[in-house]
């Protein structure tokens, strides 16, 4: 929103304008270019499911879900496709927390909601921000476990910084859903095509051989035309593939 009068400004004085990661809300522009944000919400529901089904043969447990600022649309739509996939499965208790992507207050949560009740899963709105705070707060619970081992809590976490690779790759962190972040520069094809040649951008699949991100896909969205980038599932398996952006 605090955007969308410069945008307005800039349009309707003939002035292409296109977005990386965040779009504006109800001002028409060009195209934005972001990660797929559902889809990394639902792979991290996906992991966590597939978790207590192999510890308890079933589908239960509880999932402290940490949440980023539900003021800002990433958040949300990382929340929204999380829940309504855990919401397929009653026996599976989600307690949310928000933390305003606040270091201090993943620390807090995390130590507070571990301390007060068995808890089976983490699932982190980022671990750029995340994952200090968290793995911190797990050891002075004695609950940091590896990966494999016995106590081990399930702990994923959306962005695959550097900083959730290393834990990836170290056995502290089971997985993380990561961003095509180096890849959104991508938009300057579009750029050239729309305004240099002055030709048409097809809504639809957008498929580039060897991109982690692809298939894309590009579709009208309120606001202009929207490409999301497929996020990718990081494991100790694939943890060390240098197009990831946390290992660029």
């Amino acid at each position: 929103k605090a955007i969308g009068v410069g945008v307005k400004r800039a349009t309707e004085a003939g002035i292409p304008v296109y977005a990386i990661d965040r779009s504006t809300v109800g001002t028409p522009l060009n195209m934005t270019i972001q990660a797929d944000n559902e889809m990394a919400g639902r792979q991290a529901a996906e992991g966590a499911v597939a978790f207590l089904k192999e510890k308890y043969g079933e589908p239960k447990g509880t999932v402290l879900e940490l949440q980023g600022d539900m003021a800002s649309s990433v958040a949300q739509i990382r929340n929204k496709s999380f829940s309504e996939y855990m919401a397929r499965y009653p026996d599976i208790k989600v307690i949310s927390k928000p933390t305003e992507w606040d270091q201090d207050k993943f620390f807090k949560n995390t130590l507070d909601v571990l301390g007060a009740q068995p808890v089976d899963v983490i699932f982190s709105h980022t671990d750029v921000i995340g994952t200090t705070p968290i793995l911190s707060a797990l050891d002075q619970l004695g609950k940091k476990i590896k990966v494999g081992e016995k106590g081990h809590l399930w702990y994923g976490a959306i962005d695959g910084s550097p900083t959730g690779l290393r834990a990836v790759r170290e056995g502290w962190q089971d997985a993380s859903f990561s961003q095509p972040c180096t890849d959104c520069g991508l938009i300057l094809d579009f750029v050239e095509k729309e305004v240099i040649k002055g030709e048409t951008i097809t809504t639809g699949p957008y498929l580039e051989e060897g991109a982690l991100w692809s298939p894309a896909k590009i579709f009208e969205a309120d606001n202009g035309l929207m490409m999301l980038l497929a996020t990718t599932i990081v494991t100790k398996d694939n943890v060390d593939d240098d197009r990831l952006w946390g290992n660029q």
